[in-house]
């Protein structure tokens, strides 16, 4: 038997084009939704097992997306997406912060500290001084 249509979870049978109206397939489906809804699983068909012409199913093992209904993963999924929304947001707005302030910083460093070269100047010109009065000390020592 060759695969011609398929059942899912949330009650919706897809059929290959050309089959769409074929009876007995419709009624093979609609079996599985009634096993998916009763069981609350998938089943595999094991092919050579037959009853009366109908293909008999044998529940598959049960895996962890089996067992945990879709509502829960979707509530899961949303809340750490939304965890996550909320702490790149918190890292977003941080940056904008820090950035303000950098910018702020800029600005106002040159007007309360002196820069590198007015200082050099200042201390050169200090120097000069403070040589200059060592000078005269020496010259008043030697007058003595």
């Amino acid at each position: 038997m060759r695969f011609q249509g398929w059942a899912n979870f949330w009650r919706t049978i897809y059929v290959l084009p050309g089959h769409e109206k074929l009876g007995r397939l419709l009624r093979h489906e609609r079996k599985h939704l009634e096993q998916i809804e009763r069981d609350g699983r998938a089943v595999r068909e094991t092919a050579g097992i037959h009853d009366r012409g109908a293909v008999m199913a044998q529940p598959t093992k049960d895996s962890l997306m089996e067992q945990i209904p879709q509502s829960v993963i979707n509530f899961i999924l949303g809340g750490a997406l939304a965890a996550l929304g909320w702490f790149a947001r918190q890292i977003w707005d941080a940056i904008k912060e820090l950035r303000s302030d950098l910018s702020r910083l800029r600005e106002e460093l040159p007007s309360r500290y002196v820069p590198k070269d007015e200082f050099h100047q200042f201390s050169t010109a200090l120097f000069k001084k403070l040589d200059h009065i060592e000078d005269k000390l020496d010259t008043k020592k030697d007058k003595e």
